[in-house]
């Protein structure tokens, strides 16, 4: 299923994803709007959960989304369960990985990052999130770009 994602469209799914009150109906919407892990309606989430005000009552559930986005994991259960569930998520390089441990704590990401090691990661592609000669990047990435993963600092 192809959505067409305007501005407004991006934002209230967005806000969809972020206000989604349990670790379930935040996967299940992931997987209904970003189910290559990429794209606009990705890009805009991955901010918006590293933007944590210090008072609010979701920084719990914020911290839970991303160590599910880490792990692919929602308690016993895959995130994600098509092709995407075969590579780890390795945030591009517009995602501080200092702002991701001090919300997800650097003992924690430390934790999932050596569980990572080793396993299959797609290729990161320029920021700009332009297709590159071949008509890939980073919302349509090839598939068979694929690396080990070595770390949250080093970026393919």
């Amino acid at each position: 299923m192809t959505f067409n994602f305007t501005s407004e469209t991006i934002r209230i799914v967005n806000y969809k994803i972020l206000t989604a009150k349990t670790l379930e109906g935040f996967g299940g919407l992931l997987r209904k709007y970003c189910p290559k892990r990429c794209g606009p309606v990705f890009t805009e989430m991955i901010k918006n959960l590293l933007i944590v005000p210090p008072t609010t009552e979701g920084t719990v559930l914020n911290k839970e989304k991303l160590i599910a986005l880490l792990t692919n994991e929602i308690g016993n259960s895959r995130l994600y369960t098509n092709e995407m569930s075969n590579f780890v998520w390795q945030p591009l390089a517009d995602v501080s990985i200092y702002e991701l441990s001090g919300i997800v704590g650097n003992k924690e990401l430390q934790k999932i990052e050596k569980a990572n090691l080793g396993k299959n990661v797609l290729h990161c592609y320029r920021v700009s999130n332009k297709s590159n000669q071949h008509g890939y990047g980073n919302y349509k990435p090839n598939m068979n770009n694929v690396f080990k993963f070595t770390g949250y600092n080093d970026r393919h």
